[in-house]
């Protein structure tokens, strides 16, 4: 179009300018009427000269105006295709992050469940569905889910408050309920509950406590007879003749004390502290020098000792091995009746070593014989005896760091057999 208007216009400006170059030249050879004519046909030529340049201009503009509204269209075009592609990468990289997000959840061990808006299930891993017995992934609401009603409470009081922390018990378990907000983009976002099982650490933490009070307890007990001698002695209320025994209950109460100490340290020495200096000793040799320690109170109580032991050697920590024998035998000469007897029996076999210990004592209470094995643990809490409530649970520490198991069988006023079997060969810890 541009270029036929041009054509024209230089067609229509030549024509003229030719013709009034003529009528010049011939106004000079004939009259001046020929050369007004001459003159009209050059201003004609002008006109139209200045007429198509105004057109040209005109059409210039609206060109590049038009020019302009489609250059705007392609750019609002691309724009579109950009944010369009913008949105779609957007929603990839999301779905990637929610993929990935439940992989992790379902690779922990801790129950975990995802929910998005409405409280809707969106996800679970496998130990939630076996700690709740779902059979199957349903997306239904999380209430109707088969879980338990303070769980559904906790969520609620969750999402009103943003509390984020509760207690669970189920199944006699205890279990910690933690509420996360998981944000992947700017639109939605998640609710993931993940539940973990405290019970092992719950049981710890209270077996510690009761620990502390108990042997609060017990130390408590000789530092007030110490302090109730010390005053008599220190105000002078003693009579000659029973000074020694002031003293000597000072002493003992003294020595009871740092009996019961040691006893702690050694419980928490086994319970921290995996790895020993183990060196090979002889069982047997170790049985006599115990019962040598014990030949005061054995001669004492008329007890008879019946030993049938064989020479068995065994790679172990000796102060291990030393607290197990001692606390066995011990326990069996205090708690025996006097003018009785207790047989001591040790052999091998291919797989075990057993070490077996029977009085005729007075004996345990079926319901008291798995507990005698905790911490101060008395069957009588009057009758005290000797020692320091912790032997039994050494033993018990100790059998258990061998990979051993023990054996009681008890009656009232028959007597206690107690069997001990730790492996010939020592199992290692995993890593």
């Amino acid at each position: 179009m541009k270029k036929r208007y041009e054509k024209l216009r230089n067609k229509i400006i030549s024509i003229g300018l030719f013709l009034a170059i003529v009528f010049s030249i011939l106004s000079l050879i004939f009259d001046f009427k020929i050369t007004i004519f001459a003159n009209l046909i050059l201003l004609i030529g002008v006109f139209c000269y200045l007429i198509f340049t105004r057109f040209k201009e005109k059409n210039s503009k609206k060109l590049v105006k038009s020019n302009k509204f489609v250059n705007s269209l392609e750019n609002l075009k691309s724009k579109d295709i950009r944010y369009f592609n913008q949105g779609n990468n957007e929603v990839k990289t999301n779905e990637k992050n929610i993929s990935l997000a439940f992989q992790i959840l379902e690779k922990i061990h801790n129950a975990a469940a995802v929910l998005e808006k409405d409280n809707l299930v969106m996800f679970f891993n496998k130990a939630f569905k076996n700690l709740f017995k779902i059979e199957k992934f349903e997306k239904i609401k999380f209430e109707k889910l088969n879980i338990p009603i303070k769980l559904i409470e906790f969520l609620a009081k969750y999402n009103k408050s943003k509390t984020n922390n509760f207690r669970l018990i189920h199944d006699e378990k205890n279990y910690v309920v933690v509420f996360h907000e998981l944000k992947l983009d700017f639109l939605n976002s998640y609710t993931v509950i993940t539940i973990n099982d405290v019970t092992l650490e719950t049981t710890i933490s209270n077996l510690k406590k009761d620990f502390i009070s108990y042997a609060s307890h017990e130390l408590k007990s000789p530092l007030t007879l110490i302090k109730g001698n010390a005053e008599l002695l220190k105000h002078g209320m003693v009579k000659d003749e029973e000074y020694k025994k002031v003293v000597s209950n000072i002493s003992k109460q003294t020595d009871l004390m740092s009996n019961i100490i040691e006893d702690m340290l050694m419980l928490s020495r086994l319970e921290n502290f995996k790895e020993s200096q183990d060196v090979e000793m002889n069982l047997k040799e170790k049985i006599n020098e115990i019962l040598e320690l014990m030949r005061p109170l054995i001669i004492k109580k008329n007890i008879s000792i019946i030993t049938n032991c064989e020479n068995i050697k065994y790679n172990a920590d000796p102060m291990d091995i030393m607290k197990l024998l001692k606390n066995i035998i011990e326990n069996a000469v205090i708690y025996s009746k006097n003018n009785s007897k207790i047989e001591i029996n040790l052999l091998r076999t291919n797989k075990m070593i057993i070490f077996i210990v029977k009085d005729n004592g007075i004996g345990i209470p079926l319901e008291h014989q798995e507990r005698i094995f905790e911490r101060f643990y008395r069957i009588n809490s009057n009758n005290k005896k000797e020692g320091t409530g912790l032997g039994l649970a050494i033993v018990k520490h100790v059998v258990q760091k061998y990979k051993g198991k023990y054996i009681i069988k008890s009656k009232p006023n028959y007597g206690t057999t107690l069997q001990i079997e730790l492996p010939t060969k020592k199992i290692k810890e995993n890593p």
